[in-house]
């Protein structure tokens, strides 16, 4: 993690531990991910600057993941938290999976992100790969 994120990637792991439990040992920041409560919403765009540059080879990973595993924030809010801004509102910036749908059409701005201490391979559905836009 960059220096400069390491204050609210260590934010973000605190509220995890407090919602969701501890992370496993050796484990200090959380793996992230989009959330996605219908099949037929699509990953956005992968190709903006804060995901991988133009060109550049990634893959999509899709995963199942127990619901008390993982918690939901909005991407927006987030960004404000990592951007040291952290008078966000943390009501809005967290959401309950029953809230998923319903915030897509509020000030998300429609991404959704899950934050998860692990991954296993069992968990994996599908792996695509692609070249950033």
């Amino acid at each position: 993690v960059p220096k400069a994120y390491r204050h609210g990637y260590s934010w973000m792991a605190d509220q995890m531990s407090a919602k969701i439990g501890l992370p496993p040992i050796g484990v200090k920041y959380p793996l992230w991910a989009w959330a996605y409560p219908k099949a037929d919403i699509k990953c956005p765009g992968l190709g903006y600057s804060c995901r991988l540059p133009q060109g550049e080879k990634g893959f999509l990973i899709d995963f199942e993941a127990a619901d008390d595993s993982f918690l939901l924030s909005s991407f927006v809010h987030w960004d404000m938290v990592l951007r040291n801004n952290l008078e966000v509102n943390q009501v809005g910036l967290f959401c309950g999976i029953e809230d998923v749908e319903k915030s897509f059409a509020y000030d998300t701005g429609g991404s959704i992100q899950a934050t998860l201490w692990e991954l296993s391979f069992s968990q994996v559905e599908n792996v695509s790969e692609f070249i950033s836009e």
